[in-house]
């Protein structure tokens, strides 16, 4: 999708442009755009200062090259704004927003949690919610304006078989809520809500242990989802120097109605077409 080292992919589309975020190894992070998910370009940088404090002057301090993982990037259509958040030096969570990716960016908000390896969700209703975590993931409400935290829970804790879960994407698809997951470096799990954002949740397997579509890549993992003609995911595998290289690759959900409910189905393999998303995970 992109030969770059841009990990951690959060990704959306307004209107027939799709933009993206990733984690980044210095406080550089840019925004880039396309048309099509295969051509990009660079159009706008969502921090536009470092002035987090003293250390990252250059004098005596290198925080600067230490980057921001796995950032969020929404769009409110009710404000027309684009939201980017990022937790810096794992301590607090930076908030900036914009009309445009190109800018002007602006801080919006310091909120004094931590979220970490987060993803936003901005709902039909404008409600704005956050998943993060590792192992133990919450989901958090933000207030109308975006500059604090409402309520926060606990809403999944990683089976014993999992260990590590973590590099949060949070969606409502069909009326029901989705965090996408990884277990780093080799799998990606779905949680699913049919009760609202704060659970309970299930989890089930969507790529573990897969064959990567870039040569000599690890399994895909940690990434997200967006709507086109069909329902993708990119999905950046592990590859050496270049470190998580962004792929797409189809998913399909797919509601069935049973005896005992409506479950969602998975289908990466047979690469059917319908009305969806994009899945973009490390590669």
């Amino acid at each position: 999708m992109i030969w770059e080292d841009l990990a951690d992919v959060d990704i959306l589309r307004v209107g027939n442009v799709y933009y993206y975020s990733a984690s980044n190894m210095h406080y550089s992070p840019g925004a880039p755009r396309s048309c099509d998910l295969v051509h990009w370009e660079y159009v706008g940088h969502s921090v536009p200062a470092l002035d987090f404090g003293p250390q990252y002057d250059l004098n005596d301090g290198s925080a600067c090259v230490k980057g921001t993982w796995a950032s969020f990037l929404g769009y409110r259509m009710s404000n027309s704004t684009f939201y980017w958040g990022g937790c810096i030096q794992f301590s607090k969570t930076y908030i900036y927003t914009a009309k445009s990716v190109q800018g002007p960016w602006v801080r919006h908000a310091v909120l004094p949690r931590r979220y970490y390896d987060a993803g936003l969700l901005i709902d039909k209703d404008g409600t704005m919610y956050v998943a993060y975590g590792n192992t133990t993931l919450h989901v958090a409400q933000l207030s109308s304006d975006a500059t604090h935290e409402i309520r926060s829970e606990t809403v999944f804790i990683a089976p014993a078989a999992a260990k590590v879960l973590e590099g949060s994407r949070f969606y409502r698809v069909h009326g029901d809520y989705y965090i996408f997951t990884d277990h780093p470096p080799d799998g990606e799990y779905v949680l699913r809500s049919s009760s609202g954002p704060f659970g309970p949740y299930t989890m089930r397997p969507l790529v573990v242990r897969g064959t990567s579509p870039v040569p000599g890549a690890g399994s895909p993992h940690q990434g997200g989802i967006v709507r086109i003609s069909r329902r993708r995911s990119c999905c950046p595998p592990d590859r050496g120097a270049q470190t998580k290289v962004p792929t797409r690759l189809q998913v399909l959900i797919v509601r069935s109605e049973t005896a005992e409910g409506s479950h969602e189905v998975f289908d990466l393999a047979r690469r059917r077409a319908l009305p969806g998303f994009e899945v973009a995970l490390n590669a």
